[in-house]
């Protein structure tokens, strides 16, 4: 029987306890692991220990460790994610050569030094080349390409330091951040506007695999939040990190126009934490809005499912930075009539879909009309539409069919790597050993 092909599949955010951690990209790699499985791949998962959350780590392999970017940066950019310091190569290679992996998956490999930390600490064949294969995926959709964000990056193609051979002397210099990581690796994309953004800006060429969906875990038959259907009033639900780009004021001031309009038989449940809340509950207080619009904070998996299950509507207000939308699939897994942000992610993400309502990004006054226009829809109705959108979801992205196509891009990738061998390291590289 053919051994199981190995994965280290690193994250820079960190992989964190999802009971209490909203984020894509953790939720991606964590789903993954027994779906991989299946298609004969061990999946041992790394990330940096995060500052502040270090008793949510769950990483089997810790490298690193990562800070939240300074406050002003965040506001500039509408996001609050952390970024991965540098740390000793040495012992990036040691948790390499114990776990000798066919291949590294990194995810956002710019994000931080995390990734070029294991590729700078990569044991090398003598042609140079890691003795892995090196996927890097890109997740991100970085819509503020400005000054800064275009010199942070020159920085990382431009900077090098002296190279040194194994008696400790110059030979020369590194290539640099950027060329190191995106030398030897072969790339995915999220989506397509993903993969455009990373050809354009970074200069790399990538595949376009959507991220995998659980779809058989939304579509069950879950108990609904009896406890959210004590007045007869509509349920709107939307998820996400509580920041600027996610566009939660947008909906919360499109609730306040319905309520102005007497049209309010809505209570809207915000799920999810962030640096942004004191900011939507001092402006929900302002309105008046303190019956109408509940903060529930990040909800556990199962309480997570049941919300989608328990909801009319399902807002998405997102008005940039999204490369994919997997919450707004999620939703649609589950059944639901959903509300979108017309931003590039989402469109991408719901093209072809039986059902879904898009509104102008930024514009509360439209949210509200396709929330009005969403709840008016009659129950059998709702139930037909939400089996279509449910089927469009595990058709397209269920973990059966990306499974499929990650396998078949691994497969290609270590053809054309020329195989891995993890018996015979050699001693010459970036880092030197004695023998």
């Amino acid at each position: 029987m053919e051994r199981e092909r190995v994965i280290l599949n690193y994250s820079p955010y960190g992989i964190l306890n999802r009971h209490r951690n909203s984020d894509g990209v953790n939720n991606l790699v964590q789903e993954s692991v027994p779906h991989l499985k299946i298609a004969g791949y061990k999946v041992i998962t790394a990330g940096p220990l995060v500052k502040g959350k270090e008793e949510d780590n769950v990483a089997d392999v810790t490298m690193g460790k990562a800070v939240k970017i300074p406050r002003p940066i965040a506001k500039l950019y509408g996001t609050s994610y952390c970024v991965p310091l540098f740390y000793d190569k040495k012992v990036a290679r040691d948790e390499l050569k114990k776990v000798e992996p066919d291949i590294v998956l990194t995810e956002e490999p710019f994000l931080g030094c995390g990734t070029h930390t294991i590729m700078s600490g990569m044991p090398r064949r003598e042609d140079g080349k890691p003795i892995p294969v090196t996927i890097n995926r890109f997740h991100g959709y970085l819509d503020k390409w400005d000054i800064l964000a275009k010199a942070a990056f020159r920085m990382l193609e431009i900077a090098r330091r002296p190279k040194l051979d194994g008696l400790g002397f110059p030979r020369g210099f590194t290539d640099g951040i950027a060329n190191t990581i995106r030398k030897d690796s072969f790339g995915i994309a999220v989506s397509s506007v993903t993969k455009k953004t990373v050809n354009e800006r970074y200069k790399v060429n990538c595949e376009v695999i959507y991220n995998g969906i659980d779809s058989d875990q939304f579509a069950q038959d879950l108990p609904i939040k009896n406890e959210w259907r004590k007045s007869n009033k509509k349920i709107v639900f939307s998820s996400g990190r509580l920041e600027g780009r996610k566009g939660q004021e947008y909906l919360i001031e499109a609730i306040s126009i319905l309520k102005k309009e007497r049209y309010d038989n809505f209570i809207l449940y915000l799920a999810g934490v962030g640096e942004d809340r004191p900011k939507l509950e001092d402006m929900v207080k302002k309105r008046g809005l303190r019956e109408d619009v509940i903060f529930v904070g990040n909800l556990p998996w199962e309480e997570y499912k049941r919300a989608l299950k328990t909801a009319d509507v399902a807002v998405y207000p997102a008005f940039k930075g999204e490369a994919f939308g997997r919450a707004p699939i999620e939703a649609a897994a589950s059944g639901g009539l959903l509300v979108v942000s017309a931003n590039d992610g989402y469109s991408e993400a719901v093209e072809g879909m039986p059902f879904v309502l898009k509104a102008k990004p930024m514009d509360s006054d439209n949210l509200a009309r396709q929330i009005k226009k969403a709840s008016e829809i009659g129950e059998e109705e709702k139930r037909a539409f939400g089996e279509l959108n449910a089927d469009h979801v595990r058709r397209t992205f269920g973990w059966g069919v990306t499974t499929d196509r990650l396998d078949n891009f691994f497969e290609e990738s270590l053809k054309n790597h020329g195989g891995v061998d993890w018996s015979k390291p050699p001693s010459s590289g970036t880092l030197y050993e004695r023998k």
